[in-house]
């Protein structure tokens, strides 16, 4: 059994998550051994080797083949619309959530356009309720990030980054999209579908030759608040540069601010609408925004 149909068992089954997934995935490639073995064990030992639920333990060996056929009708699905599941060992695991990550999504769902990832990358942090200023200022360093080449790092289901993302359609210029659930739901099981109506004034049907789509969620996965921190930290953490416009101190476009000036990315923020730390040497308020990331770009090409 290939390990991305043993991703899609443990994300179709009850009581398991990342840290689950993450653990169970760790300890087979260490013993070297293969999905079928996991499945081939009694309940007590996956509870006590593997730390599953009771519950998660006896759906897993009571419902097996169900399971087994579930998860092969799913990936063959997902194989054929051009979808790829990547664990820690692939060669097309995203680096930067290797990197940034505070705790790497143990899978990668990925749609689209690779090689998107091998260009340097911008997001824009912008709160929720963020002005109109912000926002339409948000629009502006868009831009001028997309004329620089720079590649766009954002998400699809809220306002602020909708903007960003409409910016990029405008220009005719691709985006990396990551979601707060999965493909399949994301999609509605159309993968021709646009994430977002106004997206669709651009671009009618999405184009994977185009675009990348990217989520740590399993493909049935609904999008419920508690992944909003969960999408929101894998944005940032596959940044290479963060504008921060109309971010709310002690919100989580702060948090996320802190934590790429933590590892080392430049935070470039709008001092008279969000928030400038004096503190940290990778935050830099806006002066020039086009002279300051034609400076900082070659970094990361």
């Amino acid at each position: 059994m290939e390990i991305a149909q043993l991703a899609l068992i443990l994300g179709l089954t009850t009581g398991i998550g990342e840290k689950t997934t993450e653990r169970v995935l760790r300890l087979l490639y260490a013993r070297q051994w293969e999905g079928e073995y996991l499945l081939s064990l009694p309940a007590e030992q996956l509870i006590s080797d593997y730390g599953l639920t009771r519950k998660s333990a006896h759906q897993l060996t009571e419902q097996r083949d169900t399971l087994i056929a579930k998860s092969a009708a799913l990936l063959k699905k997902l194989r054929q619309a051009g979808v790829f599941i990547a664990t820690h060992q692939s060669s097309i695991y995203p680096t930067r959530w290797e990197q940034y990550a505070s705790d790497p999504p143990p899978v990668a769902y990925l749609y689209g356009r690779l090689n998107l990832l091998e260009r340097a990358t911008l997001a824009v942090a912008v709160s929720r309720d963020a002005s109109s200023a912000a926002l339409k200022r948000a629009e502006e360093a868009a831009d001028v990030a997309l004329k620089l080449n720079f590649q766009l790092v954002t998400g699809h289901n809220i306002p602020t980054y909708q903007r960003v993302a409409l910016t990029a359609k405008r220009q005719a210029k691709p985006t990396i999209t990551v979601l707060d659930r999965g493909l399949w739901d994301a999609f509605d099981e159309d993968f021709s579908r646009q994430l977002f109506p106004a997206a669709r004034i651009w671009e009618p049907a999405f184009d994977p030759r185009q675009d990348l789509v990217m989520t740590p969620f399993h493909p049935h996965c609904h999008g419920i608040g508690q992944n909003n921190r969960r999408r929101d930290h894998c944005i940032f953490s596959l940044a290479d540069v963060v504008i921060a416009i109309g971010v709310r101190p002690g919100g989580t476009m702060e948090k996320e601010c802190r934590h790429v000036a933590k590892t080392g990315r430049p935070v470039l923020a709008f001092d008279d609408l969000t928030f400038v730390s004096k503190n940290q040497s990778t935050f830099y308020p806006i002066y020039d925004l086009t002279e300051q990331l034609t400076s900082i770009q070659p970094k990361y090409t």
